[in-house]
Formats: structure tokens, C-alpha cells, sequence
């Protein structure tokens, strides 16, 4: 197969693609369940701003997080837990080991997963 073809199929985020040879590939569709946040499952996650960076209207640490805020940006987290779009993580900062989470709310619009580990 062509390399750019192949570089450009990788790039699918709509389908999984299986080459099976040089010249054969399968094309999946993906399942409601893929790309979704599982419990028991480690992720790296991505923060957004808002969450790392709050205003004084944003209740997220107020409210679900006993005053805390997270500091980091990239989290390796562990699903303990989902209520409605908010999932509840334990979790170890991706720069520094020693800024860890245990029981730490996130809203799920405000969690990007970098890749699955």
C-alpha cells in the first residue's frame, strides 16, 4: 500500500482500520463504547484550563473536591467512579509523583484522554 494512503487511514477517527496485507485493509465502525472513559481503567488525561485555572463562579473545587484544586495538566488516572458527566479519579500528576488525587471529581467535558494505559 501507498504510504501516504496508509499515513491517511491512520488518521481515521471515524473507523478503525486493520491492514490485514501491502495491499488489503479492513475498515471497522466503531462502537458507541470506543473512545468512552471505563471504570477501573488508567488513562492519561488532559485537564482543561477551566479546571486548573478556575474563576471565582466555578464551584468544582468548592463543591465536589473539599477546596481542591488540581494542579497539573496531564494526570495518569484511574475511573473510581462516574455520577451523570462527572467521573471521580484517582490520580498521580504525569510531571511531579508526589502531586497525587484520590477522590478527585472531574466534569467529563473537561477531560480529554490522551491514550488509554
Amino acid at each position: 500500500m501507498n504510504k501516504f494512503i496508509e499515513e491517511q487511514l491512520q488518521k481515521c477517527k471515524v473507523a478503525k482500520i486493520e491492514t490485514i496485507s501491502e495491499d488489503e485493509f479492513f475498515i471497522h465502525k466503531k462502537k458507541e463504547t470506543d473512545g468512552v472513559i471505563q471504570l477501573n481503567n488508567y488513562y492519561l488525561i488532559e485537564l482543561a484550563d477551566y479546571i486548573i485555572h478556575p474563576n471565582e463562579n466555578f464551584t468544582l473545587a468548592a463543591n465536589w473536591n473539599k477546596g481542591v484544586v488540581p494542579k497539573s495538566k496531564l494526570l495518569k488516572a484511574m475511573i473510581t467512579q462516574t455520577l451523570g458527566k462527572m467521573i471521580k479519579v484517582d490520580a498521580v500528576s504525569d510531571e511531579d509523583e508526589n502531586e497525587v488525587y484520590f477522590g478527585l471529581w472531574l466534569p467529563m467535558g473537561g477531560v480529554k484522554v490522551v491514550k488509554k494505559l
